[in-house]
């Protein structure tokens, strides 16, 4: 016969004369009918007598405990009370949470330092009393929701626990896409809202940043390996990258900015990239003349590959010493805090193009940032030709077009916003 499971789990409640005791449940394969609603009862009381925000996180951690001990029993009942436990205390450590720091006894935190883990005071910090990021995001939310709302959100978290527990793949498939439509539409609102705030900034200050360098390189033999150099094309930068490095690209960031910068070299484009002021996040590979054979319109997500998708390689690998080159690549970068593309938005790291002009880049990066910035002020450094509500720079950028030119205060050259692109456009200005 098999051996029953003696297991203890234990929740603390309120005895008759406002003293806290524990309920504890034994059990078995399944609770006893009752128990969970005796459990949720005797927490609501804990919570509303919880004295400190260590008392309501005990409370919160124990319903976690007990609803990860009822999913894997299978006990839907116990799930469901325990569930709402959770969202409960949650919801009451954020408004702990939010009295605290507004009382000045929660630390201030960096405060716009970009020293990483900086302190501005002396004061605990969330993480000091056992309090995770991710705890801490999800009491904040849950404070700043209404009553109505947030009744609503609990019997969602209720409702897709349960179905988890029934198999109801339906109706987790359901919640799981609403949930993610509900994080797209949120980070939609706060690409408008730091858009907004850019724009009000008294100097000229821009959210993307996307570069193109032209990076310097030393060839193995003077005499045999500048055929095909860069510098047969335009002018290029000192090998030691000091020149571009120098460059002042953090007077033109925002306080929260994203950088993308174009490099052969990642260890060269990541010094540059921290020179300016940034710190690495992510990358794309553009992966040259080996291109999808279904054309881009009958690809159903852009960026994404399709299963069984064939590709055609169009065109010969380039130069290198240890291996031939057939990619470059575009780091991200950020400082501040950006808002970050939704789940299920970003695309794959991979871009399979064709190659253009020398040193020309495929339309990818383009079209990406304007899906996740499209409200975003942006600049191109190093641009070769305008494009419709970007800012360009460079000594080939377009001088004028139909949105006219504006500086850039204390940058090297004039940038040119681009409302309306036109294919005829005036000569490259002068270098500052």
């Amino acid at each position: 016969m098999a051996k029953k499971s003696n297991k203890q789990l234990a929740l603390p409640g309120v005895g008759r004369r406002g003293k806290p005791k524990t309920a504890v449940v034994r059990h078995h394969r399944k609770s006893k009918p009752g128990t969970g609603l005796m459990l949720y009862e005797n927490a609501r009381r804990a919570l509303q007598a919880a004295a400190t925000k260590d008392e309501v996180k005990d409370i919160h951690d124990k319903a976690a405990a007990l609803s990860e001990y009822a999913r894997r029993a299978r006990d839907g009942d116990l799930v469901a009370y325990s569930t709402r436990i959770r969202d409960y205390a949650e919801r009451e450590l954020g408004i702990r949470m939010a009295a605290e720091r507004a009382a000045g006894k929660l630390a201030k935190g960096t405060r716009g330092s970009k020293v990483k883990g900086a302190r501005v005071d002396n004061t605990p910090t969330l993480a000091d009393q056992g309090i995770d990021k991710q705890l801490a995001d999800r009491a904040r939310k849950a404070a700043a929701l209404t009553d109505a709302k947030f009744k609503e959100k609990v019997e969602h978290d209720v409702d897709l626990a349960v179905a988890v527990i029934q198999g109801d793949s339906a109706l987790v498939k359901a919640a799981r896409a609403r949930r993610q439509q509900e994080k797209q539409a949120r980070r939609v609102q706060r690409e408008q809202t730091t858009a907004q705030k850019i724009r009000t900034l008294p100097d000229k200050r821009y959210g993307v940043i996307l570069a193109d360098p032209p990076w310097g390189r030393t060839a193995y033999d003077d005499e045999t390996g500048r055929d095909r150099d860069a510098g047969n094309h335009y002018m290029t930068a000192n090998p030691d990258d000091s020149t571009i490095n120098a460059m002042p690209v953090a007077s033109i960031a925002a306080p929260d900015c994203v950088l993308f910068l174009w490099c052969t070299e990642p260890w060269r484009g990541a010094a540059t990239l921290r020179a300016w002021g940034f710190e690495p996040k992510a990358y794309f590979v553009w992966v040259k003349d080996i291109i999808p054979v279904l054309e881009r319109a009958e690809i159903p997500q852009p960026d994404m590959l399709v299963s069984g998708q064939h590709l055609m390689v169009c065109g010969p690998a380039g130069l290198g010493y240890w291996n031939r080159d057939r990619c470059e690549i575009l780091l991200v970068g950020t400082v501040g805090k950006p808002v970050a593309p939704a789940q299920g938005t970003q695309g794959e790291r991979v871009w399979f193009a064709k190659r253009g002009e020398h040193s020309a880049k495929p339309p990818n990066a383009h079209e990406w940032i304007e899906r996740q910035f499209p409200s975003t002020p942006k600049v191109e450094l190093f641009a070769r030709s305008g494009r419709t509500d970007w800012d360009i720079w460079g000594a080939e950028a377009p001088a004028q077009t139909n949105g006219g030119a504006s500086t850039v205060v204390q940058f090297p050259a004039p940038v040119t916003h681009v409302s309306a692109f036109e294919d005829e456009t005036p000569p490259p200005p002068q270098a500052a």
